[in-house]
């Protein structure tokens, strides 16, 4: 694929190292985005479009609605490799191939719901006119609610911006997806780490909890001894006391 910036192969920094190892374990190899885009850019960008992913899984609505949506937004904005990802990630959900498939006849497709055909007009004159028509907004709120509007207004505005920086980086024999690739890798580290980081509190939680049971049973030992020597002192004073008294 030609590029305008030359690929980097050995990137700089640990958790850059680390998104790489993740990419080659996932895809069999570093993706040309991520070598010629995010390598150059501080971890934080990523994880800001990291942050699209995670808000993803607060999204209500159904996850194929989400990904016909995404899907179909990704075409209309030429991005071929959000495509092939996005269809990959349908694959791995076990989604509905067929529908996938005609997509592009979704208006006269048994497959498509009144519903669905709804939010999919909603969707396509939202990315190619940038507004939409009252019409086509009341007739998407019959099967919506508003928030699940909002989400909609949500995946198609979040696939724009980053459909958008794509076409910056890349020629167009090379439009690739790159903040979708990212995205996914940063969220594998991420994870990685915060997993990482929750068995070492486990385990902190389980160490100091020994040492209160220890410290605990120390205390008990030692009151116990001190019990002893106590009862030991009263017996030895209280004969002591009867043998000065019979004297």
């Amino acid at each position: 694929m030609d590029t305008f910036l030359v690929p980097i192969e050995n990137p700089k920094g640990l958790m850059m190292k680390l998104v790489y190892f993740f990419t080659r374990k996932q895809f069999g190899k570093v993706l040309m985005p991520l070598k010629v885009h995010s390598a150059r850019l501080p971890i934080a960008f990523g994880m800001f479009y990291g942050k699209i992913s995670q808000l993803d899984k607060k999204l209500t609505l159904a996850p194929e609605t989400v990904m016909l949506i995404r899907e179909k937004v990704a075409r209309i904005n030429v991005c071929l490799f959000c495509v092939d990802l996005g269809r990959w990630f349908t694959i791995k959900e076990s989604m509905n191939q067929d529908k996938f498939n005609a997509l592009e006849q979704y208006n006269t497709s048994p497959l498509f719901t009144d519903a669905e055909r709804a939010v999919l007009d909603y969707v396509t004159e939202l990315t190619k006119d940038k507004k939409v028509s009252p019409d086509t907004f009341a007739r998407m709120l019959r099967y919506y609610t508003e928030r699940e509007t909002c989400e909609i207004v949500f995946i198609v505005a979040s696939g724009k911006i980053i459909d958008k920086r794509t076409k910056m980086f890349f020629t167009r024999r090379g439009l690739y997806f790159i903040c979708c690739c990212f995205l996914l890798i940063t969220s594998a580290v991420l994870q990685n780490y915060y997993l990482q980081e929750e068995q070492k509190t486990k385990d902190n939680i389980v160490k100091t909890e020994q040492i209160i049971r220890d410290s605990i049973m120390d205390a008990k030992h030692d009151r116990s001894i001190l019990n002893l020597k106590l009862s030991y002192d009263t017996s030895t004073a209280s004969i002591i006391s009867k043998t000065d008294s019979s004297n």
